[in-house]
């Protein structure tokens, strides 16, 4: 299934968008999904098809999200005897995705929207089984986190795994793409958690929790917790929990942020309750500025 000359090199190469050119490599990255027949697939960025035609092979059910009218229409083009796929001209990011139903989503994303597109999909009230996606190495590893090397623990990590676990399914070779990306590039594969952490009600809470610590700029944990316990209460979740608390929050593993906010939950007066009520929503609007003033650059 070559491309045709009519659709040759007419596309906008936007956001830092980069295309497989191997029809091998493709097939193997469709093999990594593990997909089965009857899966409902949504495809991010189908681009010229290089990785639908071998998710069409899975007998899956595919709804791909391509922006460009152009490629929109190539794709229409190129594949208009397949009754399994369904294409949608319109951005990812403006898609509503349905709520009811399990999904996979898979997708080769222009590198610039990895943050705004996993924040989109990466939400508990979804009902996404699994994700799939080529990203940036270092994008990835602040959603994946620390590991033997040193890497510290990111707010944008602990945010989500309370619901999901990562990993690593492939490194790619610059050469894969066309064009180069001057990144190094992975196959990441994002799943939800069979037994979630934490009901959907107390994850709002951890969520006010982590980003009011990361917020306050103090150089240790102890540091901010004394803006929320007395010092009888710190002296008493240290020795309980064995975590120390004089390091700063990226130094701080998942599973400690967890004992610390169920402390938290359990300790905490009311009004320090109140205190951090709306610190998510206050990160999130900040985080939006920053977007606005980057972008304005």
């Amino acid at each position: 299934m070559k491309t045709s000359n009519r659709y040759q090199n007419k596309y906008s190469i936007n956001h830092s968008q980069n295309f497989i050119h191997s029809e091998l490599l493709s097939e193997k990255i469709i093999a990594l999904c593990s997909i089965k027949q009857g899966d409902s697939i949504i495809e991010i960025g189908p681009g010229k098809g290089a990785l639908t035609k071998y998710l069409i092979g899975t007998k899956a059910n595919i709804t791909a999200i391509e922006k460009d009218n152009t490629l929109f229409s190539y794709l229409k083009s190129l594949f208009q005897n397949e009754t399994t796929v369904h294409f949608v001209n319109q951005d990812f990011l403006e898609y509503q995705l349905p709520l009811k139903e399990d999904l996979i989503i898979i997708g080769n994303i222009p590198f610039a929207l990895t943050t705004a597109i996993l924040e989109k999909v990466l939400q508990p009230k979804l009902k996404i089984k699994k994700i799939v996606i080529i990203v940036q190495k270092e994008a990835a590893q602040r959603l994946i986190g620390p590991d033997n090397k040193g890497k510290i623990e990111s707010l944008f990590s602990l945010r989500y795994k309370p619901y999901f676990t990562t990993k690593i399914l492939y490194r790619f070779l610059k050469t894969d793409f066309h064009p180069l990306p001057s990144v190094d590039t992975i196959l990441l594969e994002i799943t939800r958690k069979d037994s979630l952490d934490m009901s959907f009600f107390d994850y709002k809470g951890y969520l006010n929790f982590i980003s009011y610590c990361f917020s306050s700029w103090k150089p240790s944990v102890n540091d901010v917790l004394k803006l929320l316990f007395s010092n009888l209460q710190r002296k008493i979740i240290q020795n309980a929990t064995g975590i120390n608390l004089y390091r700063k929050p990226t130094e701080l593993s998942y599973s400690e942020w967890i004992t610390l906010f169920q402390s938290f939950l359990e300790q905490a007066p009311l009004h320090k309750k109140k205190l951090i009520a709306n610190a998510a929503d206050e990160m999130a609007v900040r985080e939006k500025e920053l977007v606005k003033i980057f972008r304005k650059r």
